[in-house]
C-alpha cells in the first residue's frame, strides 16, 4: 500500500512539474508574439525576444527544444498555438484602436 501511495505521489509531482513547464512555455510564447507585433524593426524585435527568453529562464536552444517536444507530445499543441496567435492579434488590435481613438480625442 505504501508503494502505491508513493507511486501516485511521484506521478502527481511529475504531472504538476510538466504542467508548470507547459504554462511557462505558453506564457513565454505569448510574450514573444506581443513583442513581435509591437516592433516593426526585426533587429529590435529579436533583441526583445532574447530578453523575454532570458526573463523566463530560457536560452534560445531550450525554447526551441521545448517547442518541438510539446509539438510532439501535445495533441492540442497546434490548436493552442493558433489560439495564442489569434488572442495576441486581438490584443494588439485593441491597443492600436485605443491609441487611434485617444489620438483623435486629443486632436479635438
Amino acid at each position: 500500500m505504501k508503494i502505491l501511495i508513493s507511486f501516485v505521489l511521484v506521478l502527481s509531482l511529475i504531472s504538476c512539474e510538466y504542467n508548470s513547464e507547459k504554462v511557462r512555455f505558453y506564457n513565454t510564447y505569448r510574450q514573444i508574439l506581443n513583442a513581435r507585433a509591437e516592433t516593426n524593426d526585426s533587429l529590435a524585435a529579436n533583441a526583445k525576444v532574447m530578453e523575454i527568453l532570458k526573463k523566463n529562464g530560457y536560452t534560445e536552444q531550450q525554447f526551441r527544444r521545448d517547442f518541438f517536444e510539446l509539438a510532439a507530445k501535445e495533441k492540442d499543441f497546434i490548436r493552442t498555438i493558433d489560439s495564442l496567435r489569434n488572442s495576441a492579434k486581438k490584443e494588439y488590435q485593441q491597443i492600436i484602436d485605443s491609441t487611434k481613438s485617444k489620438d483623435a480625442t486629443d486632436k479635438e
